[in-house]
């Protein structure tokens, strides 16, 4: 289960000691679909990620798959892609956050999301 927060920012934030990787995602589902699938490259690592539910809380089970199987898939999620730049940080209270700087059709967006333990 994930309880997570997504943000819209208007401006840069300063990032300090935050990593950051390339991240090409498709989803093979389509919106509307009762569970998401979806297809991501981080840098090297390939990913094939679950999501069930609604709103704050969801349920997600994701996990590595080899390059050859995400290569084999990619084109199913044609339409239905996207790129962007990850920074990954802590917050002053310990949470991890997550800050997506998009590129081509979705360029100019930047969110923020970070995962929290409980709803509150």
């Amino acid at each position: 289960m994930e309880i997570e927060r997504k943000f819209l920012i208007a401006a840069e934030p300063d990032l300090g000691g935050a990593s950051s990787v390339a991240v090409r995602q498709g989803y093979v589902t389509r919106p509307g679909d009762s569970v998401s699938v979806r297809l991501r490259q981080k840098g090297e690592t390939f990913l094939l990620t679950m999501k069930s539910g609604q709103g704050l809380v969801r349920e997600e089970h994701e996990s590595r798959i080899e390059p050859g199987l995400f290569e084999t898939f990619w084109p199913a999620t044609e339409g239905r892609r996207l790129e962007k730049t990850r920074w990954t940080g802590a917050l002053p209270g310990g949470e991890t956050f997550e800050y997506d700087v998009f590129e081509g059709a979705h360029a100019g967006l930047r969110l923020v999301e970070v995962e929290f333990d409980s709803r509150e």
